[in-house]
């Protein structure tokens, strides 16, 4: 019998800062059994094309009807510098700014040919 599935709604960004973004993830669950079922919390592993990005918690709650879906929204919490270490072997980076309290900007720069550290 098929268990209970997850797919993604919405996403809003709600915070950042240099080092993390908190993003409010709508998650939408199904439930294909002919029972309701009644989740107790969660833990959801976000992945995006395959990456994983971070991870959210819930101590809610969640009512599935039978044949039915519901949703919930799941507060994650994701590290920028995993993601632009994740993404560059994808994308070539020529430069990123980070906010800098001092002088506004921090600047990276990567050329073409240099190795990652």
């Amino acid at each position: 019998m098929p268990g209970p599935s997850v797919g993604l709604v919405n996403v809003r960004f709600t915070q950042a800062t240099a080092f993390e973004t908190t993003a409010a993830f709508t998650l939408r669950l199904s439930n294909e059994t002919p029972e309701p079922l009644q989740l107790d919390g969660g833990v959801h592993k976000i992945y995006l094309n395959g990456l994983y990005v971070g991870e959210g918690l819930s101590g809610d709650t969640l009512d599935l009807p039978r044949l039915g879906t519901a949703t919930q929204d799941v507060t994650v919490h994701l590290s920028n510098l995993r993601m632009v270490t994740r993404i560059r072997p994808y994308h070539r980076i020529e430069e990123l700014r980070l906010p800098d309290q001092e002088r506004g900007l921090w600047q990276i720069t990567s050329g073409p040919d240099e190795e990652r550290e």
